[in-house]
């Protein structure tokens, strides 16, 4: 074992015995210390997550046929908590639980369900956009969510291959280009350039809309990564580096110093996270990496402050108004990064 990784064992210990929330305690114990599923400490963890304050809400909230009413796109009318299916899933995903859980196997079905055409999504199509162009872009979002909860499932390999094929035509010869892009797009979806709204036309134009560096192709890519072409996969990462991955919307090679604070602080994170199963992360990540192990706290801990109130993302413990609870989360979100 690496000094690196004893260091990062011997935190999760310290947190472990600080009695942290037990979203917290299966986290660490899981993909921290990777403890097996008959670990009788991670099994009494698990056992205690319904006590968590977000882990009861998302229970409270979830629709009978598993979902969070619509999926991608938020209906106000609804006074619920959890926004939409797909906010559901990666905060039940984050908050520790997984397919023993009732709240995670019954979306599962529900996101299945609609990937198999059984079940048709509650989002209304936009204005803006054709049918054809909204059912890939919401059957990308749906399968994406999936990936979270299982990048294994075998649904997912017609999605993957699609996705790479439109990747593999936006880089001929290894070099990207933004029209190989959207040729790409309009030929394999089988989309018509000329029934798009003047507005959608626009967005093309300006590199918003028919995108590969969006977070859904990102995650969904990324997911079976084993399976893209080594050159390709340098390639593709490296413009998603340099673009910034659509829908978090942060520059990627600038300093974190700044962002502290902020939304754009966790949205960096998330960045993060969501491009680690690539292959070139590591040599991407490493001055980010050396950044957080100079920013630890005295204690040798993470504390980056107060969540803005719009962005509860951040947040395993079910207060942090409890001692130490709030450096138990940013702690242990950070050494998913460094592990």
């Amino acid at each position: 074992m690496s000094k690196e990784n004893r260091e990062i064992q011997n935190i999760a210990d310290r947190i472990l015995e600080d009695s942290p929330d037990p979203t917290v305690q299966v986290r660490l114990l899981r993909d921290i210390l990777r403890k097996n599923r008959n670990n009788a400490e991670l099994i009494e963890a698990k056992s205690r997550l319904d006590e968590n304050k977000w882990v009861r809400l998302l229970k409270n909230d979830q629709w009978k046929d598993g979902s969070w009413g619509r999926f991608h796109t938020e209906d106000t009318t609804f006074k619920q908590k959890v926004p939409t299916t797909e906010v559901g899933v990666s905060r039940a995903i984050y908050l520790g639980l997984d397919d023993t859980h009732p709240v995670i196997q019954n979306v599962t079905n529900y996101i299945v369900g609609i990937l198999n055409n059984s079940i048709k999504p509650r989002d209304v199509v936009p204005k803006s956009l054709g049918q054809n162009v909204w059912d890939s872009h919401i059957n990308k979002i749906v399968a994406a969510s999936l990936t979270e909860i299982n990048p294994n499932h075998s649904i997912l390999n017609d999605y993957f291959d699609l996705w790479s094929k439109i990747i593999k035509r936006s880089f001929p010869s290894n070099s990207y280009k933004a029209q190989n892009q959207i040729s790409a797009f309009l030929e394999i979806l089988e989309i018509n350039y000329d029934e798009l709204s003047t507005r959608f036309k626009k967005r093309i134009r300006e590199g918003k809309e028919l995108t590969i560096n969006d977070v859904y192709t990102v995650k969904l890519i990324g997911s079976q990564i084993h399976r893209l072409n080594p050159k390709l996969e340098k390639v593709f990462f490296g413009t998603v580096w340099n673009l910034g991955i659509g829908y978090l919307n942060v520059n990627l090679k600038s300093s974190p110093v700044g962002l502290i604070g902020s939304n754009a602080f966790t949205r960096w994170l998330r960045s993060l996270e969501v491009l680690k199963p690539y292959p070139s992360w590591k040599s991407y990540v490493k001055k980010f990496l050396e950044w957080f192990w100079d920013n630890q706290t005295s204690t040798g801990l993470w504390d980056f402050g107060k969540a803005p109130l719009t962005n509860r993302s951040i947040r395993l413990s079910s207060s942090w108004r409890k001692p130490n609870a709030r450096i138990h989360d940013w702690t242990t979100r950070i050494l998913l990064l460094l592990k």
